[in-house]
């Protein structure tokens, strides 16, 4: 329960200070590269704080060039937690609600 709670706070304080300024830069700039990086440490750390163990086997095996990768979803967190055991740059893809949703939607 009390890493639930941490987890949640974190995530809160990330969509609410981090993500604003994050976004602004983003646009400003043109470049996402800074997005990326502090959204895959801050996903590496809110799995930590949650006590969550991710497990990749066969990341040797994913080939140079564009690539597909599927969670089984055995839970709505299979999609963000496998985005930092990939050693590449990866784009995610979503149902059209999700960018409804006004801070993430917009990141």
């Amino acid at each position: 329960m009390i890493r639930t709670l941490l987890t949640y706070i974190f995530a809160a304080v990330g969509a609410v200070l981090i993500m604003p300024p994050l976004i602004l830069w983003t646009i400003l700039s043109g470049d996402v590269q800074l997005m990326y990086d502090v959204f895959i440490s801050a996903v590496r750390i809110a799995l930590k704080v949650a006590g969550i163990r991710v497990r990749a086997e066969g990341v040797e095996n994913i080939p140079p060039g564009t690539c597909v990768f599927a969670s089984n979803h055995c839970s709505n967190l299979d999609p963000v937690a496998i985005v930092p055991k990939i050693p590449k740059r990866i784009a995610l893809l979503a149902k059209t609600d999700v960018f409804k949703l006004p801070i993430l939607g917009k990141a």
